[in-house]
């Protein structure tokens, strides 16, 4: 399912559901520190904590932001896949990848889940 970005009741619907899944074990959750400094630079104070909060509420695995992902982000930037002005965005990617996590869950469709990047 692929919602538009201005669907935010049905993506916190959905976003719901999803982590209700994964706290009956049926999916594993893999978050990075890149997540959580993302997270603190919620400009909203009640949204951060609201955030931390449910990161720190589910299990998840951790994945280390190591120099192998440093690099492979960059090559995604350098291959044009992800804008430079969005090494963040290859970051998650990189990690993702390196750590075998086998899906990459995003509400990002400007930079992960679209057209160019699924084809790249």
């Amino acid at each position: 399912m692929l919602l538009q970005q201005k669907d935010t009741s049905d993506r916190k619907t959905v976003t719901q559901m999803l982590l209700g899944e994964v706290a009956k074990g049926y999916y594993t959750a893999y978050i990075s520190a890149l997540v959580i400094q993302e997270i603190n630079r919620t400009k909203s104070e009640k949204r951060r904590k609201e955030l931390l909060q449910t990161v720190h509420a589910i299990k998840h695995r951790f994945i280390e932001i190591t120099p192998g992902v440093e690099d492979l982000a960059d090559e995604y930037i350098q291959a044009d896949i992800i804008p430079l002005d969005y090494k963040d965005d290859a970051t998650h990617i990189a990690a993702a990848t390196l750590s075998g996590v086998p899906t990459l869950v995003t509400w990002n469709l400007k930079h992960l889940a679209n057209i160019k990047t699924m084809c790249s």
